[in-house]
């Protein structure tokens, strides 16, 4: 029991750093960030590790995509 509350808590706090991440930089309210939006936000960003994160390869990151890839994209932000 205690396995299954570490780690729901855990996917808990992914969905929950994931919508902070969405709000915090998806200004044009579209459900996507793009790479322009993550720069007006002032960080720094490697394509290289925002095109890892793009699992659909669109150019953008879904809710999903930032979810699972918020340890490369996001990286300094």
């Amino acid at each position: 029991m205690k396995n299954f509350t570490f780690y729901f808590l855990l996917a808990v706090s992914s969905l929950a750093v994931a919508d902070d991440r969405m709000a915090k930089f998806d200004s044009n309210g579209d459900g996507k960030i793009s790479p322009e939006e993550i720069r007006l936000q002032g960080c720094e960003l490697n394509l290289s590790l925002f095109n890892i994160a793009d699992k659909d390869k669109d150019g953008f990151l879904n809710p999903r995509e930032v979810r699972k890839g918020r340890k490369t994209a996001f990286r300094g932000c």
